[in-house]
């Protein structure tokens, strides 16, 4: 297993992961670039930090079933962690790696205001998710028919 890990003020992102993934999992340059283009108080508030975990382990690994995908009011941190698609993940070049991750993510961001604790947060989601996905299509992340909204 590999857990890559980085804190920024804004956006954490890493994995928990199968070793052969290393060079697949992009955590350090989604977390920099997310970091350097993006500010979470644009979107909220209350919610200071979005910590988002790529899973990428065979479907009978069960460590990983029990997913974070709450706020905590008291900290300030939004966790998140999704699975990817296994089997694809593994046969994915390069490119497809980065496609699938970013798809991923904006997959979480449509999630959050059914996450836990989020309830009474003010988040704007959509803004987020455009502004998130506009990133994603400029770095080549993305391709423009996957657009997910």
């Amino acid at each position: 297993m590999i857990y890559a890990t980085k804190i920024t003020r804004d956006f954490y992102v890493t994995c928990a992961a199968l070793y052969e993934f290393k060079d697949k999992l992009y955590t350090n340059e989604f977390q920099q670039f997310l970091s350097g283009n993006l500010k979470i108080l644009d979107y909220s508030e209350e919610v200071k930090q979005y910590q988002f975990v790529f899973i990428a382990v065979p479907p009978e690994n069960r460590n990983h079933d029990k997913w974070r995908k709450y706020f905590s009011r008291k900290k300030g941190i939004l966790y998140h962690n999704l699975k990817l698609d296994f089997e694809q993940f593994q046969k994915a070049n390069t490119t497809e790696a980065y496609q699938m991750q970013a798809e991923l993510y904006l997959q979480s961001i449509t999630e959050i205001p059914t996450l836990r604790g989020m309830k009474k947060v003010h988040f704007d989601t959509e803004k987020f998710y455009e502004d998130t996905q506009k990133l994603f299509l400029e770095k080549g992340w993305l391709k423009p028919e996957n657009q997910l909204i």
